[in-house]
């Protein structure tokens, strides 16, 4: 099951549900840039069309784990 989670709302989506990407959806539109090249897409759900951002990895996920500082016994 794929879930999106909004300001106001959760939606359960089936796992194998194909989003349309942004820029294809809203084709000519001048998008905002945060969605320009981010993988968004774009769900018809019961409450109307949902765009969904992929989940970000932070740099700190692609380190290596952070070592403690603390002197140890």
């Amino acid at each position: 099951m794929r879930v999106i989670v909004t300001k106001y709302r959760i939606y359960e989506l089936a796992p194998d549900e194909q989003g349309v990407p942004v820029e294809q959806y809203f084709t000519g539109a001048t998008l905002p840039t945060p969605l320009k090249g981010s993988g968004a897409k774009v769900y018809d759900t019961s409450d109307g069309p949902v765009i969904a951002m992929p989940r970000r990895r932070g740099r700190r996920a692609a380190q290596e784990p952070r070592q403690s500082k603390k002197p140890q016994p």
